[in-house]
C-alpha cells in the first residue's frame, strides 16, 4: 500500500510540474531548427496561431510593434496553421518571406502546426487544456488567437481572434491612482508587462465623468444596461460592432468563465 501511495504522489507531483509551466517543450523552428521555450525563463511568453490569408492577419504589425518594444522582457512566438479557412496554404519558406515582406515580422516563428482536433500538437493541447495548464480551458475557433505566459512559463490568460484591451486608469477609489499617465506606463510595463492601450486618466464616475463612462454605464446611451462603478477594474465587454454585450464588476476576474464565455462564442 506505502509503495501505491508513494508511486501516486509521485505521479501527482509530475503531472502538477507539468501543468505549471510550458518550459519544458520544445518545438520545430519554421527554418527546421529547434525552439527551446526554456531559454526564455524570465520572459513572459505570448503564443499566437497565425495565417497569411486572413482577415486579422494585419495583426502582425501590432504583434512585432509590441514584440520589437518589449523583446527584453517578452517573446512572442507565431504558429502558422491552415485549419481555418484554409488561409495559411504556403510552405516554411513562403510563410517567412510573406511575414518579412509585409510586416517586418521578426519574432520566432514556428513549423506550421494543427491548434485542434485529432492532429492538434502537443504544445496546443497543454495551452487549451486547463487539465494540463493548470489554468483554463480554450477552444480556438479561428486565426490569431493569443496565450500569455508569465515569467514562470506559466499560465496567464487567453485572448480570442477579436479582442482588445483598453484601460482606464482612475483615481476616483482610494486615490490609489495618483501617479502621472509616465509613472503608470513604467509601473504596469515593470511589474506586468501590459502591452494593451491606456488611456489618458479619467474620471469614471460623478460631475466630471468622461464622456465615454457616460455612455457605458447609462442604458440611455448605450441602449443595454445601467452600471454603477464602484471601485477599480470595473469591465464593459463590446461586441464587434461597438455595443454592448455584458458589465462585470472588480470581483470577475478577466479570465472568469463568466467573461470567456462571452469570448468563446
Amino acid at each position: 500500500i506505502m509503495k501505491t501511495i508513494l508511486s501516486f504522489l509521485f505521479l501527482a507531483c509530475s503531472l502538477l510540474t507539468n501543468a505549471q509551466s510550458i518550459h519544458s517543450f520544445k518545438v520545430k523552428s519554421i527554418d527546421g531548427s529547434q525552439i527551446d521555450l526554456s531559454k526564455y525563463k524570465g520572459k513572459k511568453i505570448m503564443v499566437v496561431n497565425t495565417a497569411s490569408q486572413c482577415g486579422y492577419t494585419p495583426q502582425y504589425a501590432s504583434l512585432q510593434k509590441v514584440y520589437s518594444q518589449y523583446k527584453d522582457k517578452l517573446v512572442i512566438i507565431g504558429f502558422p496553421c491552415n485549419q481555418f479557412g484554409g488561409q495559411e496554404p504556403g510552405t516554411n519558406a513562403e510563410i517567412v518571406e510573406f511575414c518579412e515582406k509585409n510586416y517586418g515580422v521578426t519574432f520566432p516563428l514556428a513549423d506550421k502546426v494543427d491548434v485542434k482536433g485529432t492532429d492538434q500538437s502537443s504544445i496546443y493541447q497543454w495551452l487549451t487544456q486547463k487539465s494540463k495548464n493548470g489554468v483554463l480551458d480554450a477552444t480556438i475557433g479561428w486565426n490569431f488567437n493569443k496565450f500569455l505566459l508569465d515569467e514562470n512559463g506559466k499560465m496567464l490568460a487567453y485572448f480570442p481572434s477579436k479582442l482588445v484591451i483598453i484601460g482606464f486608469p482612475c483615481n476616483q477609489f482610494g486615490g490609489q491612482e495618483p501617479g502621472s499617465n509616465a509613472e503608470i506606463v513604467e509601473f504596469c510595463e515593470k511589474n506586468y508587462g501590459v502591452t494593451f492601450p491606456l488611456a489618458d486618466k479619467v474620471d469614471v464616475k460623478g460631475g466630471t465623468q468622461s464622456p465615454i463612462y457616460q455612455w457605458l454605464t447609462q442604458k440611455t446611451k448605450n441602449g443595454v444596461l445601467d452600471a454603477t462603478i464602484g471601485w477599480n477594474f470595473n469591465k464593459f465587454l463590446l461586441d464587434e460592432n461597438g455595443k454592448m454585450l455584458a458589465y462585470f464588476p472588480s470581483n470577475v476576474k478577466p479570465d472568469s468563465d463568466a467573461i470567456l464565455t462571452y469570448l468563446n462564442k
